[in-house]
């Protein structure tokens, strides 16, 4: 099932030109070298590189969280988390990607992790280092290409991803079947996702 692993452990140490690596290090290894002729290498490169980006200015906007100075509430969230979705959003429909944000222990029911974004999430959690790999899956007959890659928890995120009694009251009300709770900085908070199906 997996296509590639990206065990590189930088942030911007991750380019790949799919089959025909451009930029191979030490820590990208081929596991399956199936040709696939509708895809373009640059698109993969291209996905591997937003994603990253993405998850830059997520941990930007997390650091930039001082809970003794900030009361971190609905506007809080409005200038950390949402530009993160909204940028992902905007990335997605732009280019023509399925782009979503997944987790087993969502607060918003459209992020539940799928059957491949749970496998994803088991084989992050028993590979610590692992940051991002391709899948190769299919669906409705056609083949296609998945990419995963982890995202992280971090200090600033446990003012509402902590414990259960500490979330702020806005996300108790707005959020009450929520379940993304009783993290410790460091876990694994979910995965990004970026799908394509050959046309």
């Amino acid at each position: 099932m997996i296509l590639l692993k990206l065990l590189s452990r930088s942030n911007w140490g991750i380019i790949l030109a799919a089959f025909c690596f451009i930029n191979y290090s030490p820590g990208m290894t081929l596991a399956n070298t199936e040709s696939v002729g509708w895809v373009d290498a640059k698109v993969l490169s291209d996905a591997v590189r937003v994603v990253e980006e993405i998850d830059v200015m997520r941990s930007k906007l997390a650091k930039s969280i001082d809970p003794e100075e900030i009361k971190v509430d609905q506007e809080t969230f409005a200038m950390v988390c949402k530009p993160v979705g909204m940028q992902a959003k905007k990335i997605a429909q732009k280019k023509g990607w399925k782009f979503r944000q997944l987790a087993m222990k969502y607060r918003n029911p459209k992020n539940k992790a799928d059957h491949q974004g749970i496998k994803a999430m088991e084989k992050f959690k028993g590979e610590p280092e692992l940051q991002g790999f391709w899948t190769i899956e299919s669906k409705l007959g056609k083949k296609g290409f998945r990419y995963f890659k982890r995202i992280t928890v971090e200090p600033a995120c446990l003012n509402c991803h902590g414990k259960k009694e500490n979330r702020p009251d806005f996300i108790k009300s707005k959020y009450p079947d929520d379940r993304a709770f009783g993290f410790s900085s460091g876990d694994l908070r979910g995965v990004y996702s970026i799908s394509f199906l050959e046309k």
